[in-house]
């Protein structure tokens, strides 16, 4: 078990030095907006269809939250467990961790050309993760 342990916290570690900075992510985004390309094609289940994506490598933003410092939070998927997503933040490049449960988030599709907030997004109800 501690063998376990160790190899997440060094699996962790080794992708925080990996992705120190957003442009580090420019492959990852682009990996995923290509991956998820399936939520532009049927936009009528594109919800459930999101619900049920990996989202390493996806931008997300928050919209809602009781947390009122984590409106507006912007960042790229590092690490999703059940309860919560570890994300490289766009402006600040620092790793968050924020939890799923009673935010609200915006799946943010990649465009280059644009700031992350300025960008086509699904919105997703962190209770239904």
């Amino acid at each position: 078990r501690k063998e376990r342990r160790a190899a997440q916290w060094a699996e962790r570690r080794r992708r925080e030095t990996e992705f120190a900075t957003w442009k580090d992510t420019e492959a990852l985004r682009r990996g995923w907006r290509d991956y998820a390309s399936i939520l532009e094609t049927k936009a009528d289940v594109a919800q459930r269809l999101a619900l049920s994506l990996d989202f390493h490598g996806a931008v997300v933003a928050v919209v809602k939250s009781p947390v009122e410092s984590y409106v507006g939070v912007v960042g790229v998927v590092l690490e999703e467990t059940q309860q919560t997503f570890r994300l490289l933040e766009w402006r600040r490049n620092k790793i968050k961790a924020i939890a799923k449960r009673g935010l609200v988030f915006a799946l943010v599709f990649d465009d280059p050309g644009a700031p992350p907030l300025e960008r086509k997004a699904l919105v997703l109800d962190g209770q239904a993760f």
